[in-house]
This record gives structure tokens, sequence and C-alpha cells, in this order.
């Protein structure tokens, strides 16, 4: 009786180590699966930030570049504004040089000629203008979509890399 009480120990104490043992084996499992998904996300996290880096450097040049186009349409609008106040101030001084009360009315013959190639010349700057106005509003518009999607693709980067920073 002795004996098979004494086996019976051993043996619960055999079941006992052999429980523990493979209890640790899998808290060990669990563990390095752990530690490995840990890992990834430290890695995605990276990963993340690399692209919000990149993302934010191409919103920066996208900005940048919409500066640069609207201040080359200025400065457009006012050489054309010169040039206009140029050659209505031309159209002026020689109608006051025709109109003169000081001398004799003479209009010469290039007169009606002058004036009609001053007019096609404001007309042709006018359009250029509209046509230059149009192409650069297309590429404003181009560009403030663009900037829309990165400023989309970054929130949503951010919202993974805040969820991924708050895992930790």
């Amino acid at each position: 009786m002795r004996q098979s009480n004494q086996d019976r120990e051993i043996q619960y104490e055999k079941f006992k180590l052999d429980t523990i043992e493979e209890l640790q084996n899998v808290y060990r499992k669990e563990l390095k699966d752990q530690n490995c998904h840990i890992e990834k996300l430290k890695s995605d996290r990276l990963d993340l930030v690399k692209e919000n880096d990149e993302l934010l450097d191409t919103i920066a040049g996208l900005n940048s570049e919409l500066d640069t186009v609207k201040r080359k349409e200025k400065s457009k609008e006012m050489e054309i504004k010169m040039q206009f106040d140029q050659k209505l101030k031309e159209m002026v001084m020689y109608t006051e040089k025709v109109a003169s009360p000081r001398k004799k009315l003479e209009l010469t013959p290039e007169a009606p000629e002058n004036v009609e190639k001053l007019k096609k010349e404001l007309r042709e700057t006018m359009r250029k203008q509209e046509n230059d106005k149009e192409r650069n509003q297309l590429i404003i518009s181009e560009l403030k979509l663009a900037l829309k999607r990165l400023e989309r693709n970054y929130k949503d980067a951010a919202i993974k890399l805040q969820s991924y920073t708050s895992y930790f």
C-alpha cells in the first residue's frame, strides 16, 4: 500500500511537472508569437513614418509649385496690364498729337493702320492672357486635387500610425 501511494505520488508529481512544462512551452510559444507581432508592428510603424515624411515632402513641394504658378500668373497679368497701359498711352498720345489745337490737324496715311495694328495687338494680347489664365487655372486645380489626395493619404497614414503607436 505504501508502495502504491508512493507510486501515485510519483505519478502525480510527474504529471504536475509535465503539465508545468507543457504550460511553459505554450507560454514561450505565445510570447514568441507576440514578440514577432510586435516587431512586425514596429516595422509597419517605421514604414508609415517614412511614408508620412514622403507625403509631407510631396505636399510641401506641391504647395511651393502652386505658389510658383500663382506668382507667374500674377507677373504675366502685371506684364500684360503694363503693355495694355503702354499701348493705351501710345494711342492717347497719338490722338492728342493728331488732335492738338496748336497744330494743324494732319492725319498721316499710316494713322488708321497704326490704330488698327494697336487694336489687333491688344486683342491678341488679351486672347493670350485668357489662354494663359485658363491653362494656369487648370494646373492649379490639378495641383489642388493632388494636394487633397496627398492630404487624405497623410491622414490615413497618421491614423494607422496612431493606432500602431497606441498598441505599444
